[in-house]
């Protein structure tokens, strides 16, 4: 769209230059530019792409043309070139590729690209892209395939010459899964049912086959199908203590992959030897509970064995119906560890034994009046029992959440404890508590108690009504910010029986203002909090009456005046008949104790405030009391002045030719230091300086030069900060002359 003309001749030949240009087939004016005679060079722009130009250049001296140079050219095409290597196919994969190229974003409006097997006689398929876009994705294409794209740039709607390529894609793995027996995996086994899972890409196969069938069987496997997404599957209603052969297949484009083959053995539904399904409890000294979980289809007898540890004779035998999961045994040897057996019976063949070892001591009994809950708040809670104190050599006491599956939290103690305390807790949240006890190292049964923690609610103090005018009120609260999910705010005149309004806050909010109030209207205000979508009563309900008649908060109407490094008048315009009281605070501003206060009657509007700290800015705050409620404070700041002396305070005494007394008058409580500088007044020199504690008030200075004009100069410091100066001049007296002796 664009090209430079240039040419060589003596600048002082012509007057001014014309270059006319033109399509060569064009029957149209040709443009012109016109440049000074001394300019030798000119760009073209705004051409046609693509089109033979004739470029005539004229040059004019004393108005009359030259003979004119004639040029003849065609405008670059804007195409990228066809060099194989600006056509960029990568990321190669079995159905997808990346296509690239590079060219001048601002040269094509769009480009085409046009993609299709090498050995297809169907029209291509397209993907219109931005100009300024150079790369796209092809999706959805056959692997194993030769591939021929073409791109093709749009510019004024005319397209460029194309790009071509030719790629192959990649042969896709018709074997997947692998055959490896580990992508293949069997979970989840009991007696009539196993989970098979799988990995595999989940855009590979449109749907998956799984088939399984016990490995002696001459049927027809069963069939389960899956949609390609989906890498496992639960195959119920097995034969139990049966071997069963599992394939997977995947089918792609109706294609089915290698199988994946898994061989398995259903449970034979016998207890499992871990010691945690069989379950002693209720022991004492001579007796306990033997438990565990069985589907009761499975077995039709069991046998409970049991003897001592130590013991060498044959055990002791119950046999129960197979529907049976428990069973007491009595009669048992105190303080003796025992060995317990579980055998299921089923078609006459003996389970693997469960096994559990316990022993039999005097533990406190499962009264649940022992394990005592008390002083329950929203986070903490005590646990108390009775025991006799020479029984454990030491307590454990458990406690987690009801609905948690974590490991519950332990406390450790003496075994002459019998009280613990459990903090750190979830409010408004059920907790299950456990107490062991341990003799010889062995663990009683335990005793268990349920408990639930409290919600936290908010104390009177916690609901804090304040900046109260005529028609609005600041209501604030106190609550820990991850209680409630949201607050309710209600309010309404207090006389009134309609609906009162409301405001819903988050729950991490704890203030709120009320506005648009009736002018000395009594009002009821209720803070309400949810929590896990249950109203909660409200934390607070308070009766407050907004303001009439209160000063407002235009800052002259507290009139700060006679400000001194000590002092400070404070007024204020109000009618006199409005607040039965006034209370003025005043404090630094930096400060965190409690401001100073001064209570003064309703008719009163000014008050002094003394025995300030100089230099130091201070808030004052003006609160009017109607009814026995506040109005909205008055504020102002203010800084008091630094203490400084006047220039009668400093007094020069004692002048001789060669020495001076200076002295002041001040607080000795007010400066840690002075500093007293020196010097003749026609010097330029740095003065001298004498520094001296806070305390004292004269200084002699010595070794002066008689008959000298001398400033002096009087500086205290203050925490760090130096005050206003206090100058005198003063001139030292001449030196007597000296009389010869006759």
């Amino acid at each position: 769209e664009s090209m430079k003309v240039s040419w060589v001749v003596d600048p002082n030949v012509f007057e001014r230059f014309v270059v006319q240009y033109k399509p060569a087939d064009s029957s149209d004016k040709p443009l012109e530019k016109t440049l000074p005679g001394k300019v030798s060079t000119v760009d073209l722009t705004d051409l046609i792409d693509d089109t033979e130009y004739i470029i005539k250049l004229i040059g004019f001296r004393r108005g009359k043309p030259s003979k004119p140079l004639v040029g003849s050219i065609t405008s670059v095409s804007g195409v990228p070139t066809d060099s194989a290597n600006e056509l960029v196919i990568s990321d190669i994969t079995s159905e997808s590729m990346k296509v690239s190229w590079v060219v001048d974003p601002n040269v094509f409006e769009r480009f085409v690209v046009q993609y299709k097997p090498a050995d297809s006689s169907e029209k291509p398929l397209e993907k219109t892209l931005p100009g300024k876009v150079s790369t796209v994705d092809l999706t959805d294409l056959i692997d194993d395939t030769e591939y021929i794209i073409k791109l093709i740039g749009f510019r004024r709607g005319k397209p460029s010459k194309q790009l071509v390529a030719q790629v192959k894609t990649v042969t896709s793995v018709s074997g997947v899964p692998t055959d490896s027996a580990n992508e293949l995996v069997i979970s989840d086994i009991t007696s009539e049912s196993m989970k098979v899972s799988w990995e595999v890409d989940p855009n590979v196969f449109e749907r998956f086959v799984v088939q399984y069938k016990p490995a002696d069987s001459s049927e027809k496997p069963l069939e389960k199908t899956l949609p390609g997404k989906v890498s496992t599957v639960d195959l119920t209603d097995l034969i139990d203590d049966t071997e069963y052969i599992i394939k997977l297949i995947g089918f792609r484009r109706g294609k089915p992959s290698k199988p994946l083959v898994g061989s398995i053995t259903s449970v034979s539904g016998v207890p499992t030897d871990s010691a945690n399904e069989l379950v002693i409890s209720d022991i004492t000294s001579e007796s306990m509970k033997v438990s565990w979980v069985v589907d009761p289809n499975v077995f039709e007898r069991f046998v409970v064995q049991f003897k001592p540890a130590d013991s060498s004779d044959k055990p002791l035998e119950k046999t129960l119906p197979g529907k049976v999961s428990t069973v007491d045994l009595t009669d048992l040897i105190d303080d003796t560890e025992y060995i317990i057996k579980l055998i299921g019976f089923r078609r006459g063949k003996p389970s693997k034994p469960l096994v559990s070892v316990t022993s039999v001591s005097g533990v406190p009994t499962d009264s649940a009046n022992e394990l005592v809950i008390s002083d329950i708040t929203s986070e903490s809670m005590k646990v108390s029992w009775e025991v006799d104190p020479n029984v454990f050599e030491r307590f454990v006491v458990l406690y987690k959440p009801a609905d948690s599956s974590d490991k519950p939290l332990e406390k450790s103690l003496p075994g002459k404890d019998s009280t613990v305390d459990l903090t750190d807790l979830i409010d408004d949240t059920e907790y299950i508590i456990k107490l062991i006890g341990f003799r010889r190292g062995k663990p009683s049964k335990p005793l268990v108690a349920q408990v639930k923690t409290g919600v936290p609610t908010d104390s009177a103090n916690e609901l804090v009504i304040s900046d109260i005018t005529s028609e609005s009120m600041k209501v604030s609260w106190v609550v820990d910010p991850n209680v409630f999910e949201r607050f309710v705010v209600q309010y309404k005149p207090a006389d009134s029986s309609e609906k009162p309004l409301e405001k819903t806050l988050p729950g991490k909010v704890s203030t709120v203002d009320l506005t648009d109030l009736i002018d000395d209207t009594e009002y009821i205000i209720k803070l309400i909090g949810f929590r896990r979508a249950t109203t909660q009563e409200p934390s607070k309900e308070v009766s407050v009456t907004s303001v009439s008649g209160v000063p407002t908060d235009s800052a002259n109407e507290l009139v700060i005046s006679d400000i001194t490094s000590e002092s400070m008048k404070v007024s204020w315009v109000v009618d006199p008949k409005v607040f039965e009281r006034f209370i003025v605070q005043c404090k630094p501003i930096d400060s965190q104790d409690k401001p100073l206060e001064k209570t003064l009657p309703g008719h009163i509007s000014t008050v002094d405030f003394t025995a300030l700290i100089d230099d130091t800015e201070y808030i004052i705050k003006l609160i009017g009391y109607r009814r026995g409620k506040p109005s909205k404070p008055l504020v102002a700041q203010v800084k008091t002045g630094v203490a400084t002396d006047s220039a009668n305070e400093l007094v020069i005494s004692d002048i001789t030719s060669e020495s001076m007394k200076v002295s002041w008058v001040v607080d000795p409580n007010v400066f840690e230091r002075f500093v007293v500088q020196y010097k003749p007044a026609d010097s330029s020199d740095k003065p001298l300086e004498k520094t001296l504690p806070g305390k004292v008030s004269t200084v002699d200075l010595t070794d002066l030069i008689d008959d000298t004009e001398y400033i002096i100069k009087l500086i205290g410091y203050r925490r760090g900060k130096p005050s206003k100066p206090l100058v005198a001049q003063v001139k030292t007296e001449p030196k007597p002359k000296s009389t010869p002796l006759p």
